[in-house]
């Protein structure tokens, strides 16, 4: 058997780890569907497509015997159980396992830098031995879950990692309105998200909280829904609500300004 990791996809996340894992050290074998490595079964097998396509690429390279009953087959995708996802294959592989990355891979040049990374681990016991080992070799910190924990884990991940770009999308919406070039406008809100997430790593919550919400500002909040269109406005009220916990813990504001903004955002308009 190979001592290669073989990594299967092309993607975003399979090149990411690819490259990383050869940075490592670890030898790795790539396979995508325009381009495959010589046959043979590897003692690892990284199955880095999109969720849909997990269980068909994975039954592809155990027919092809790129894995075998000694091998453990990994896949990335943060919502889903290994014993789901590799059910069919189950009596076919040594053992099954999750290994996720907990970072945004966009494409960008510093993809395959995860020394320091979060690693969701989840599995059977060989799985899980498997993806702790990678991800101890990438310089990962693992993050050992049971299958039932992972929607949980990945709901948060998508709060976090990509919900938030969604509420930068309404915020470039709002000062494209007031005539600021689009381009402009995201290069501006990146650095002030860049920034917030740099105090959330140095600090962390609540401390890391800025802003008329943890000051307790009320007039300040009240001109903000005044100012913004219907559907911006129930969004505001959305993401403020969870603000004014975070503020209430942070302890800089007084209750009284914190009930007064929980009652503007209960307001009906």
């Amino acid at each position: 058997m190979s001592d290669e990791v073989l990594v299967a996809g092309a993607g975003r996340v399979g090149r990411a780890l690819a490259t990383a894992l050869e940075t490592a050290g670890v030898p790795v074998a790539r396979w995508s569907r325009t381009a495959a490595p010589s046959p043979g079964a590897r003692g690892v097998v990284i199955v880095a497509v999109t969720d849909k396509a997990i269980g068909e690429v994975a039954a592809w390279l155990v027919d092809e015997g790129f894995a075998d009953a000694r091998s453990v087959l990994l896949h990335c995708a943060g919502a889903l159980p290994a014993e789901e996802v590799f059910a069919p294959l189950r009596d076919r592989v040594g053992g099954v396992g999750l290994l996720h990355p907990l970072r945004a891979l966009a494409g960008a040049p510093d993809d395959a830098a995860l020394a320091g990374t979060v690693f969701a681990v989840e599995g059977d016991a060989p799985g899980r031995a498997a993806a702790l080992d990678l991800a101890r070799r990438l310089g990962g910190r693992p993050y050992v879950l049971d299958g039932a924990g992972l929607g949980r884990y990945h709901a948060a991940a998508a709060l976090a990692g990509n919900h938030t770009l969604g509420l930068v999308g309404a915020a470039i919406d709002l000062l494209v309105v007031e005539g600021l070039d689009r381009a402009a406008a995201s290069t501006a809100l990146g650095g002030l998200l860049a920034s917030a997430a740099r105090n959330l790593v140095e600090r962390g919550l609540p401390d890391a909280l800025t802003g008329p919400i943890a000051r307790g500002d009320t007039s300040v909040v009240a001109r903000h829904l005044a100012a913004l269109p219907p559907e911006a406005r129930a969004l505001y009220r959305a993401t403020a609500r969870p603000t004014v916990a975070v503020a209430r813990a942070a302890g800089r504001a007084s209750e009284e300004a914190l009930a007064s903004i929980e009652a503007l955002l209960d307001e009906e308009n």
